[in-house]
């Protein structure tokens, strides 16, 4: 059986993540990946890599993509990330 802890697979499954760039995590407040995205972000802050947290009130999983359709969340993470 193929190693499902492989971290092309997830950057979680990582031995370190000490040497990844300083990191902005964007979370939508209501998205099933919340728990690893929570994860991720608290172990990029105990292995010391700069990085802010970012959660949008009100939206949902990959609200990101649209930003012409949803509510001004959407364009405000947009006009933030670019």
């Amino acid at each position: 059986m193929q190693q499902i802890y492989d971290p092309r697979i997830s950057v979680l499954f990582r031995e370190s993540l000490k040497d990844l760039s300083p990191s902005l995590v964007l979370m939508a407040e209501v998205d099933l990946l919340n728990d690893e995205i929570l994860l991720y972000y608290k172990r990029l802050q105990r292995e010391g890599v700069p990085s802010d947290l970012k959660i949008y009130k009100g939206t949902y999983h990959g609200f990101f993509r649209f930003v012409l359709l949803c509510q001004p969340d959407s364009e405000q993470a947009f006009n933030f990330w670019m």
